[in-house]
């Protein structure tokens, strides 16, 4: 678990964290998802596209995550993909845009 030190962060290995890579990590891990999200989306097979979506709900933050229903429809699918692109989006501009402490 990364440990606060002096407004940086600091790993396990007493690598230091910059505010810098901490964006540039969920930058590259949002960006993987947003391929996720588009491939999900051009899948003609529902069953796969609920495959993905829940492999790209599980990759998310709990905060992020949506609770999903019990019966996913192929409407559905295509708005959480909507909700998840959106929540992404403002996440990472609110990460983006904060500087460390």
């Amino acid at each position: 678990m990364p440990r606060r030190k002096a407004g940086i962060l600091e790993d396990t290995v007493g690598k230091l964290i910059t505010h810098e890579r901490v964006v540039l990590l969920i930058t590259m891990i949002f960006n993987q998802i947003t391929s996720l999200i588009a491939k999900c989306r051009y899948q003609s097979d529902v069953d796969k596209q609920i495959r993905i979506l829940n492999a790209i709900n599980s990759a998310l933050p709990k905060s992020l995550r949506l609770q999903m229903p019990s019966l996913l429809t192929n409407d559905y699918v295509s708005r959480a993909l909507d909700i998840i692109e959106d929540r992404i989006l403002l996440h990472r501009h609110a990460v983006t845009n904060t500087k460390s402490a």
